[in-house]
């Protein structure tokens, strides 16, 4: 009976090492505001999708500044990745991580389901810079992008019965 049990267990604790792992990539192109073409250390090219943002489509201008500004930080340079839960990645660029970069500069919003399975420091960093974001008015935080936010994001949120962040009430706190 226990051998039957060794196996399962191996591979639990492998699938359980490999979800912590961190990768070293190049990153070849930007396909999306959050979709990133790269190459492995076996030169395989494949996208993966950048956890816990939105990129809200109705403001096309913003998506556009938002590819313009990833291919700056990112085209052609040695990246640190690691998978999340949903096979999304958190990327670092010599020790800058681009999804929490992307927050603060108000290129992205935090997709309020998918920062859950994040650690809560992390969770906590890209609150702050969100936050940091809105009140510098930056990016889908400036002027018309607010209402176009709102718009866009207004029947999730009534859906999910989660508070618009628009009007300052909180849709989530780490703890």
């Amino acid at each position: 009976m226990k051998l039957h049990k060794l196996p399962f267990l191996f591979l639990f604790l492998c699938s359980q090492a490999s979800a912590a792992q961190t990768y070293t990539i190049e990153i070849v192109d930007v396909v999306q505001p959050n979709t990133l073409q790269i190459m492995d250390s076996a030169k395989r090219v494949m996208q993966v999708r950048l956890a816990a943002l939105d990129f809200p489509p109705a403001s096309r201008q913003l998506n556009k500044n938002a590819i313009k500004r990833l291919k700056t930080l990112t085209l052609g340079k040695q990246a640190q990745l690691q998978l999340t839960p949903r096979k999304t990645a958190l990327v670092s660029i010599s020790g800058l991580q681009l999804n929490t970069r992307l927050l603060a500069e108000g290129l992205a919003v935090i997709n309020t389901v998918a920062i859950r399975e994040l650690p809560k420091t992390l969770q906590k960093t890209m609150f702050q810079s969100q936050q940091q974001a809105r009140q510098n008015k930056l990016g889908f935080w400036s002027g018309q992008s607010v209402a176009e936010v709102q718009k866009y994001y207004a029947p999730y949120w009534a859906a999910q019965k989660i508070p618009a962040p628009l009007t300052r009430a909180p849709v989530y706190h780490p703890q």
